[in-house]
């Protein structure tokens, strides 16, 4: 919550698994996309687990090159190696 800048709990609602809702790009999207600021993690296989936070909302867009959103809030993070890139 302090990297968040934030002293009272936030409520978190899961809105994305990919064991549930589907491991193609378009099945994130279709759950995240439009949800507002979130905290994503990810699993790498026999691996670390990662993720990042973002003010910003998920989209999908047909124009990739195009899609890019700045965020100045945004930060990644390494759960298995705690550090903030």
């Amino acid at each position: 919550m302090k990297y968040l800048g934030e002293e009272e709990t936030i409520e978190a609602e899961l809105v994305y698994r990919g064991s549930e809702h589907g491991w193609e790009f378009k099945d994130f999207h279709r759950c995240a996309d439009h949800k507002g600021a979130t905290i994503t993690l990810f699993k790498i296989e026999d691996s670390d687990c990662i993720g990042g936070y973002t003010t910003e909302s998920w989209h999908q867009r047909a124009d990739w090159d195009q899609c890019k959103v700045l965020d100045d809030e945004a930060f990644i993070f390494n759960l298995t190696s705690p550090r903030i890139y």
